[in-house]
């Protein structure tokens, strides 16, 4: 059974406190495509450690060292 979640983020910037859901609620789009970016990067940091994660668990930490993980992002055409 999956759940749903709702996460809200905060950021505390010189102008004041923001919250916001999703990143379209930020009007100021540099400031939107940078959280994206940053967003984007941890994702993938977590993913990477997921897998890394599992692979110690499988085949045990001497094995896991010999994989290299690596994610590229791709953007749709």
């Amino acid at each position: 059974m999956m759940n749903n979640y709702k996460v809200t983020f905060s950021m505390i910037r010189e102008e004041g406190k923001i919250s916001f859901e999703k990143l379209e609620g930020i009007s100021n789009e540099k400031l939107r495509n940078k959280l994206n970016d940053q967003l984007t990067s941890w994702e993938y940091s977590l993913r990477e450690a997921a897998l890394i994660h599992y692979l110690t668990q499988e085949v045990g930490k001497e094995e896991a060292q010999k994989f290299k993980v690596t994610f590229v992002h791709k953007t749709p055409k």
